[in-house]
């Protein structure tokens, strides 16, 4: 297996209107670190899949397709024919507001340039690095550093997947992350990669030591319900840094045990799909909407001192996602949204990308039920919102009532991607 990295960076200018948090109040003021677009570029065989992680709170359909026609006419055939382009982000929520929006939206015009540009830069970087390497797969947990946000009493526990790819005295590491990188606050108008960000920084530096050459690349995985809310003692930039050294601490120690998966050169294949799977839309009330908006601002009123922040933050945003549900239903009514869907072999590896927020329990769901290691990358293709699973529909939190979607939709999900995974040698995108 041959592969490359290539990096670019955004420039955010001041004044940009960043995305992410419904109640933040300013612009940009500056930026605490500069955001990146990497490239990955796979090949075996006959095949190459480049996988694009951007620093940006989501990538819309519209922006996916942009990238991947620009990167496709860029590379032509160099070396070997394109088998497909991913686009995936990593949801920082100090980024430029790129038209993040549950159901669906468009990207502006300029980002979608400034955007594109990049990420064909960093394609082109990572096709010219591309080189003969061991790929190995780590499978372990990170403790500290996400738990399920609505669950109080929920353990700070998270998996992760860790593909490495060494070559001569270097290596590269992709790291699948199901935490939502929300260290900074809504009151922070500082350009950040914020917790993926940190976790690329401090994993390199850690490497150094062992490795001549080192890059890294952290990409989101299904952290629909999955933050920093319960493990970060406050919201700082320094607070995302202690977060990040946390975690790469522990990512480093896991790629010094045994591998979960070793590739052999009898799976030299690579091949990959997409599709557009349409969700009906579901109904809300909006008397009922009005009622629970009243009996969760009885709630949030501060009772005495000891109460908790989180307690405080997840009765606020639920507050919120009543707001997201009335406004829908002042809004036409839309029957079905596009929720976009990738799966790839990598040899014995299956990749799931899904255009979404998905819930940690759907990942859950389809490892048990897919043959052979599984990765499942969020924010990847598209964005339609919040994947949430059945028992969240029983609770009034933020995911559910801002999701468009009815109860099924993450038996929906899974059951079409497991469907799209069924990959032969004539799959293609």
């Amino acid at each position: 297996m041959d592969v490359g990295h290539g990096v670019a960076f955004l420039d955010v200018p001041e004044g940009t209107v960043l995305g992410g948090y419904a109640d933040r109040l300013e612009t940009s003021q500056g930026t605490l670190d500069e955001l990146e677009v990497h490239s990955i570029a796979i090949s075996s065989g006959t095949s190459r899949l480049i996988l694009i992680v951007l620093d940006l709170i989501c990538v819309n359909p519209d922006l996916a397709f942009e990238v991947r026609r620009a990167v496709l006419q860029a590379l032509g055939d160099i070396g070997r024919p394109l088998t497909d382009v991913w686009v995936s982000a990593t949801h920082t929520h100090s980024g430029p507001d790129v038209g993040c929006e549950q159901g669906g939206s468009t990207t502006p015009p300029l980002w979608k340039r400034h955007i594109t540009y990049a990420a064909v830069s960093a394609a082109i970087d990572s096709v010219r690095a591309e080189g003969c390497c061991q790929t190995n797969l780590f499978k372990g947990n990170i403790t500290g550093v996400g738990a399920r946000r609505g669950q109080l009493n929920g353990e700070p526990c998270v998996p992760v997947e860790v593909l490495t790819f060494r070559k001569h005295d270097g290596v590269g590491v992709l790291v699948v992350a199901p935490v939502h990188p929300t260290v900074l606050p809504a009151g922070s108008s500082m350009v950040s990669s914020d917790l993926s960000g940190a976790i690329r920084d401090e994993l390199q530096t850690a490497l150094a030591d062992r490795f001549a050459d080192v890059w890294v690349v952290v990409a989101t995985g299904a952290a629909g319900d999955v933050s920093t809310r319960l493990t970060r003692r406050e919201q700082t930039h320094a607070e995302c840094r202690r977060l990040g050294t946390h975690a790469a601490l522990q990512i480093a120690a896991l790629l010094e045990t045994a591998p979960t998966y070793l590739w052999s050169e009898e799976e030299p294949h690579l091949i990959s799909r997409r599709a557009t799977v349409l969700l009906p839309s579901r109904v809300d009330d909006s008397s009922q909407l009005l009622r629970l908006r009243r009996d969760l601002s009885l709630l949030s009123a501060p009772r005495n001192d000891s109460d908790s922040p989180a307690v405080s933050r997840i009765t606020s945003t639920a507050i919120q996602g009543v707001e997201v549900a009335l406004a829908r239903t002042r809004q036409p009514r839309v029957d079905h949204y596009a929720l976009e869907l990738s799966a790839a072999r990598l040899g014995g590896l299956t990749l799931l990308g899904i255009g979404g927020e998905p819930f940690l329990s759907i990942r859950h769901d389809l490892l048990d039920r897919i043959d052979g290691p599984c990765i499942v990358l969020g924010y990847t293709n598209g964005y339609v919102g919040y994947l949430v699973d059945a028992p969240a529909y029983q609770e009034p939190g933020y995911e559910m009532l801002s999701s468009p979607f009815e109860c099924d939709v993450g038996e929906n999900t899974i059951s079409a991607l497991i469907e799209l995974a069924h990959l032969n040698t004539e799959g293609t995108k």
